[in-house]
């Protein structure tokens, strides 16, 4: 079973066209939905319209394939450990002999710690640059403290129900992804981005608001998840 899904994927495959990075992206069951929670910080909104459900996720076996990956995670570490670090070493010799820079979104419809939970895995690949976005307002405030490992970046995540925190993150200095749909100039006093150009969060300036445009379910949402 191979965990990370490589290239012609939706979310990295403009990233991987700038042919300087080559993404892997880890794909779980979000929220609740295996039985598990992997979204801590998640809102009633985000758990509806995740992307989850969005793309692939529309089939039956791709969102169960998920869930069975996400009941190894929490059932049999070990062997979810030993299949994780086969496909990040495939993925770095793939980057070697394509001569660019492998990085990996370990949270690709989750939000767990990593650091915590499989902390070896970024002082034993450090040549990849791990990254994410997180609506868990501690690991962001640890992420900007410098309290997370030297190869991990992360994005915090505005929801329905933060914006107070996603401005204090800000004015921290931090970066903050807003869901919506025209995109402002500027967004409660701070630049926009636009974060649909491609994946690599952590190539762009810090102290912005990454717009994203709405995918899948959530274009229908009404409880100010979405930006209209």
């Amino acid at each position: 079973m191979k965990l990370l899904n490589v290239g012609h994927n939706a979310k990295t495959i403009k990233s991987d066209k700038l042919k300087k990075f080559l993404t892997g992206i880890l794909y779980l069951a979000p929220a609740k939905t295996s039985g598990f929670n992997t979204c801590v910080s998640h809102t009633k909104a985000c758990s509806d319209n995740c992307l989850f459900y969005a793309g692939f996720g529309r089939y039956t076996k791709i969102r169960q394939y998920r869930i069975n990956k996400t009941l190894m995670f929490f059932n049999d570490r070990q062997k979810f450990i030993s299949l994780l670090e086969k496909d990040l070493q495939s993925l770095i010799t793939k980057c070697e002999k394509l001569s660019i820079k492998p990085a990996v979104r370990l949270n690709g419809t989750s939000d767990l710690g990593w650091e915590k939970l499989v902390p070896h895995i970024f002082t034993n690949y450090q040549q990849i640059t791990f990254y994410s976005y997180t609506k868990v307002k501690n690991r962001y405030q640890q992420f900007l403290d410098g309290k997370l490992p030297s190869n991990s970046y992360y994005v915090f995540s505005r929801s329905e129900k933060n914006e107070n925190d996603c401005i204090e993150f800000l004015n921290k200095g931090g970066s903050v992804a807003v869901v919506g749909f025209k995109r402002p100039k500027v967004w409660q006093g701070f630049k926009t981005i636009d974060g649909d150009r491609h994946d690599l969060i952590f190539t762009l300036p810090r102290n912005r608001v990454i717009w994203l445009k709405p995918k899948g379910l959530v274009k229908k949402d009404t409880s100010n998840f979405v930006i209209r």
